[in-house]
């Protein structure tokens, strides 16, 4: 079982359009934590794993300092970005993730380009305040697999096409 480290240095590139009465007017927006003040980034992981004790699907990992990615689903960023900024009468033009892997993929060292699916989570999910625990003593909270209850099963994820 292979997992691929994620920076938790995420960051959206949108551009978009405001429409005013005259003409389009093109903007670029940044969404990058912390970046020019921005702090809308919401991001954990939630597992399918539970082969350690406590098993990992039913621990939140919200303030964790990466994210896991695993080839075999295993272990599910979730990424959420604050879009209240973009004016409500735009049109999103073109946007672009960017994530960074901090492990090599083959065996000999080399690093080969990953490909990953994106899904748009269709239920509200709770970043967390837990880093690798589980939430089930008081004031503890967060996204897990159990408590999810399939957060990415089909009817509460889309793929994004």
């Amino acid at each position: 079982m292979r997992k691929i480290i994620l920076f938790a240095f995420v960051w959206l590139i949108l551009s978009f359009s405001t429409f005013l009465p005259s003409h389009a007017v093109e903007q670029i927006l940044i969404l990058q934590q912390g970046s020019g003040g921005y702090t809308g980034t919401k991001d954990t992981r939630i597992s399918n794993n539970d082969w350690d004790s406590p098993p990992q699907n039913t621990l939140n990992y919200g303030q964790n300092d990466a994210l896991l990615l695993e080839r075999d689903g295993g272990d599910n960023p979730l990424l959420q970005f604050n879009l209240s900024n973009i004016p409500i009468n735009s049109k999103v033009v073109s946007a672009a993730l960017s994530l960074y892997n901090r492990t090599t993929s083959g065996s000999g060292g080399q690093d080969y380009t990953r490909r990953v699916n994106l899904y748009r989570v269709l239920v509200d999910w709770d970043e967390g305040n837990q880093v690798d625990s589980p939430v089930n003593v008081s004031g503890a909270h967060g996204a897990t697999i159990i408590l999810g209850k399939g957060l990415l099963s089909p009817g509460r994820s889309r793929a994004w096409s």
